[in-house]
């Protein structure tokens, strides 16, 4: 059984790398505007949304995630001090979250 799973990834391997050149090369030479242009496209962003993400592309990512939601208008800011704390003694756990902050942490649970 482990065998066969060895053989099969070892298998897969040139495959996923050959489907990369290939979608790379295939959405190059596509019109954007055709079917086939638009189907190469989503198969490749398909294929790409797989990868790891480095640090600062996760950074940016939830930023601009919490600006689009801070921008809806049925999501205010809240000036409620019971959902803050409640939200304090997780921000205490998150060094950057509680120098950027400046959030007072207790020693209490």
């Amino acid at each position: 059984m482990r065998r066969r799973v060895i053989l099969c990834l070892a298998l897969a391997l040139p495959v996923a790398v050959a489907c990369k050149a290939a979608l790379d090369t295939l959405e190059k030479a596509t019109s954007a505007d055709s079917v086939e242009g638009k189907l190469i496209r989503g198969a490749n962003r398909l294929r790409k949304s797989f990868q790891d993400l480095d640090p600062s592309e996760e950074h940016f990512i939830g930023r601009s995630v919490a600006a689009q939601i801070l921008a809806m208008p049925q999501y205010p800011v809240s000036d409620d001090a019971k959902p803050r704390r409640a939200v304090e003694p997780v921000a205490c756990h998150v060094p950057a979250g509680v120098a950027q902050h400046g959030v007072a942490c207790r020693s209490e649970p």
